[in-house]
């Protein structure tokens, strides 16, 4: 049932502690899907056109000014 995506492993300071980490199947779909995310993203911004994105990227900066202010 499972995909086998992740790994464990023991700690190397801490025997009680766990690591965590992706297989190479587990790499292989972060891959795909981070490269459809992009093709996407990209495509979006095409269709939306420059303005919008401008737009877009002045929310995302203010969102981040805004949360560091907030720190």
């Amino acid at each position: 049932m499972g995909r086998d995506l992740v790994r464990q492993r023991a700690d190397g300071t801490d025997g009680r502690r766990r690591r965590l980490y992706l297989s190479a199947d587990g790499e292989g779909l972060v891959h795909k899907i981070s490269a459809r995310r992009t093709r996407r993203l990209a495509a979006a911004y095409r269709l939306a056109g420059p303005e919008a994105v401008a737009g877009f990227r002045a929310v995302l900066a203010a969102l981040t000014q805004t949360r560091r202010n907030e720190e």
